[in-house]
């Protein structure tokens, strides 16, 4: 095998992967967000008590 098609595999293998880690960078933000809006949900808007 030439120089050339080694490289041009080694970079194609490179590419899937790093499209991998993104797409695996996107799911964990999207998880992160979800939790943000049930712990607001839960917790409240933090906005002044009402009076007793």
């Amino acid at each position: 095998m030439s120089r050339a098609r080694v490289a041009r595999r080694i970079a194609a293998g490179a590419a899937y992967g790093g499209g991998g880690i993104g797409l695996l960078g996107a799911a964990t933000v999207g998880v992160v967000l979800a939790e943000v809006q049930l712990a607001k949900r839960n917790v409240g808007n933090g906005g002044p008590a009402d009076p007793p």
